[in-house]
């Protein structure tokens, strides 16, 4: 068996560091960035240099260079859709444990005449647990405030901005920043 060496190697390692480099883009910019915002750039920058190595492997007539490059462009353009994906499933599952966090602060106000000081107020007689906004490192929690006359849940939709709202007592949705 002989071994590979010199393009040869270059070009069977490449894509598998490829694969690698997305799938930690991935796992970073939904699961702790939770914003996107990287992935559309390895992307963007993926497609740019293809654009360059497309027109050099034609002038070369290098067929394999111009391939391995369709395919690590299209794996960080995959990369950074899975990643937009992701992250507005996790915004839709957030609002939806909202709503839920919601009717048991009302159910909570129905049976004590007043809403929750804290939201563990609310375990265990109205929720098992109170639950996390999203998966995710940073910015996964619900943020409750209760004031007099004001209470407030709201989780981060786009860290560091982006925060959606819901005032209890105004039975209505706002957004800040």
């Amino acid at each position: 068996m002989q071994a590979v060496t010199g393009d040869a190697a270059r070009a069977a390692w490449l894509p598998v560091g490829s694969c690698i480099g997305a799938a930690i883009v991935y796992l970073v910019d939904a699961f702790v960035l939770n914003q996107g915002a990287l992935a559309v750039v390895a992307a963007l920058c993926f497609i740019v240099v293809f654009v360059f190595v497309l027109v050099y492997a034609a002038i070369k007539r290098d067929l394999g260079r111009a391939l391995s490059w369709v395919v690590r462009a299209g794996m960080f353009t995959l990369t950074a859709a899975a990643v937009l994906g992701t992250n507005h499933l996790q915004n839709v599952l957030a609002r939806h444990r909202a709503e839920e966090v919601i009717a048991a602060c009302d159910r909570y106000r129905a049976l004590h005449g007043e809403y929750p000081e804290q939201l563990s107020d609310l375990v265990p007689a109205l929720l098992a647990i109170v639950p996390r906004a999203k998966y995710v490192v940073g910015f996964g929690r619900f943020d409750y405030h209760a004031a007099v006359g004001r209470h407030t849940l709201g989780y981060t939709a786009l860290p560091p901005f982006g925060r959606p709202f819901y005032v209890l007592e105004e039975h209505r949705w706002g957004y800040l920043d």
